[in-house]
Order: structure tokens, then C-alpha cells, then sequence
């Protein structure tokens, strides 16, 4: 038997319908996990529909006539075969249940209603607003210390969401009071940095577990270490930013004793700068202002007022640090400019 494998969308909703006979021509449906599905045979020839379970034994092996609906069991395959035909070896199939085969991205089970999905958004949100409850141990009202020591800033961020989903669902969905009126003060009490918790949730999750923590000298196991340290005035909702990759370097503990990384602020700078590039980070800033007393605006990364000159090195000198050679010490290229740095990381403009 000639088997066509059907994995895309489009041809499995064409499936068998046109034709006049499958013949030798045996159609497999193959899916990356196993759901109950609704087969149709409409505009279809009489067919043999085969399904095979998660473990490649046969659960269903019926005949289908046309203009019906077919209901079948749990199965990661179904052969749609001329039922004159005889079935392929089964080893055949068990091979194609092998084959790596994913879900398309943006995209979601055609057997799970959409309403479903909805419903899951407020679902999640009560149980994020649970989770706050409970931090207050079962009581209201709202005490902002218990939010700053239970939660990070992006978690902070993921409750006003979540209160924000409650209070514009709860019209149309029967809700617990409870949830409802703790929204509500969790609105009220992070209203003053809702703007920088809803960044914090985007742009301030943990990340050190996605990117290999290898020493950018030596390659041994390494820690990622901060190249501009925070700020002790800094607020805690702000604190984020400076947690950000793009202020970090991955360093061993011996590789950071011998380039003097505690206390050489402008080879940090430079190893930070060389080891993100150039070109993920817009340009226009200094070092830090000397003033606290600079406002964050839209997000573009400038600094109006510059504490001390640019101390960064050009790309080529992140080779000098890895030979533990002083980079100050090498030539200034022409036309070098200073470094640049990430939006995320700059809360001033």
C-alpha cells in the first residue's frame, strides 16, 4: 500500500473528499498527541477508517460509508484506506507514530473550542489573586510591605493583570467577592508604579536558567555578575532593570579575582558592552547622571545629563580581556564614540 502522510492542516481537512476510490492509496493522519476526534465522510468514497492508540496498538478498524459522522477514540493515528484494500504491516505504522512531529506555532487543537480558551483567562486570574490572599495569610486589607517581600516586581506586575481581568470580567462571570474586592485594593495600592510593574512583567523575568552559564574567559561554570551594581536609593520596583542580561557578564570566581572585577568599573562596562554587541543596543547614553532627580519618559534610552565620559572599548578589545590584558591600555580606534546601552536598563531620559 502506498501511504501519504497528512500532517498539515490544510491536507488533513481535505482528507479523502473527491475522491472516486483510495485503490492502493492509503491516507494517514498523524497528530502529535492523542485526542478523541470527529471524522467526517462527506463527498468522500467508502472508507476504512484505522486508529492507533499513544502505543501503536489498534483501538478502532471500521468501515465508514459516505455522508456520516465518525467518532473516535483517543489516537495519534488514523489510516483512511479502501476497505477492498488490505491494511500495511503494522510495523509500517509504528514507524510513523515515530516521526518527530509538532503543533504549528500560533496556533491551537482544532478539537478544543475557543470558548474554552477564554474561560481559562479569568480561571488563571483568580488563581494568581489567590496566591496573594493567601500571602496575607486570609485577611484583607491589602498591606504593601507583604507585596514588596512576597513577590518579585514581574509577579507584582502578572497580579495587576490578573486584578484587572476580575474587575473587567466579573459582570459576566460568577466570581468569589473575595477575589473581586481584593482586586480592587491591589489596584489601589500599586497604582503608583502600575507603569513600571507592567514593564517588569514583560521585560523582568527570571533568565539566567535560558542562557549557558559558562566563564566568557575560561569557559568553566560560571555566575553571571552585574556590570553597573544597583544603586542603593533605587526603588525596589525599579530594581529590576539593572537585572536585566544585558547588564550581566558570566564570570568564574577565579577569572573575577584576577581581572579585578569588584573594583574596575570601567572593565565591566566594556566586558558588558563587548559581550552583548553593539548592535541589540540603541545608542545615546553615558554613564550615570550625577543628579537623582531625572525622569523616565517613553522608553528611548537617552540620558540628558552624564555623570562622567564613556569609559567602553571597542568590540575587538573584548579579546584583550579574555588574555586578562588591561583593556584601558590598549589604543582608542578613530571615530569610537562610547558605548551604548539597552532601554530597559536606563530608567532615566
Amino acid at each position: 500500500m502506498d501511504l501519504r502522510l497528512l500532517i498539515t492542516p490544510w491536507q488533513r481537512a481535505l482528507g479523502a473528499m473527491f475522491w472516486n476510490r483510495l485503490g492502493d492509496t492509503g491516507l494517514v493522519f498523524l497528530y502529535p498527541f492523542a485526542v478523541p476526534r470527529l471524522f467526517h465522510t462527506f463527498f468522500c468514497p467508502p472508507l476504512r477508517l484505522t486508529a492507533l492508540s499513544e502505543q501503536g496498538s489498534i483501538i478502532f478498524n471500521r468501515i465508514a460509508s459516505p455522508r456520516r459522522f465518525v467518532r473516535l477514540p483517543p489516537s495519534r493515528l488514523i489510516l483512511a484506506s479502501d476497505p477492498a484494500a488490505a491494511l500495511p504491516p503494522l510495523e509500517d505504522l509504528h514507524t510513523l507514530l515515530m516521526l518527530p512531529i509538532g503543533s504549528f506555532s500560533a496556533a491551537w487543537d482544532e478539537y478544543i473550542s475557543p470558548d474554552r480558551l477564554v474561560e481559562k483567562v479569568p480561571e488563571q486570574a483568580v488563581a494568581d489573586m489567590r496566591r496573594a490572599y493567601e500571602a496575607h495569610q486570609r485577611s484583607e486589607p491589602v498591606r504593601p510591605e507583604v507585596l514588596r517581600a512576597r513577590f518579585a516586581p514581574w509577579e507584582r506586575g502578572d497580579l495587576c493583570t490578573a486584578a484587572i481581568t476580575i474587575l473587567d470580567r466579573s459582570g459576566m462571570y460568577s466570581l468569589p467577592r473575595s477575589a473581586v474586592s481584593f482586586s480592587y485594593q491591589i489596584l489601589q495600592v500599586e497604582k503608583p508604579h502600575l507603569e513600571e510593574l507592567a514593564a517588569a512583567s514583560l521585560a523582568g523575568r527570571p533568565w539566567k536558567a535560558d542562557f549557558p552559564q559558562e566563564c566568557l574567559r575560561c569557559g568553566k561554570p560560571a555566575s553571571w555578575r552585574q556590570a553597573l551594581k544597583t544603586p542603593a536609593w533605587l526603588a525596589v520596583e525599579t530594581v529590576w532593570r539593572f537585572e536585566r542580561p544585558e547588564n550581566a557578564v558570566p564570570l568564574c570566581k577565579r577569572c573575577a579575582y584576577r581581572l579585578d572585577w569588584s573594583r574596575r568599573e570601567g572593565l565591566r562596562i566594556d566586558l558588558a558592552w563587548g559581550y552583548g554587541g553593539r548592535a541589540s543596543r540603541p545608542s545615546g547614553c553615558g554613564s550615570w547622571p550625577a543628579s537623582k532627580s531625572c525622569s523616565w519618559k517613553t522608553g528611548t534610552g537617552k540620558l540628558t545629563r552624564f555623570g562622567r565620559p564613556s569609559l567602553a572599548a571597542p568590540l575587538g578589545k573584548l579579546e584583550a580581556a579574555r588574555r586578562n590584558m588591561p583593556i584601558h591600555a590598549l589604543p582608542k580606534e578613530s571615530g569610537e564614540r562610547g558605548y551604548t546601552w539597552h532601554p530597559w536598563l536606563v530608567p532615566w531620559a
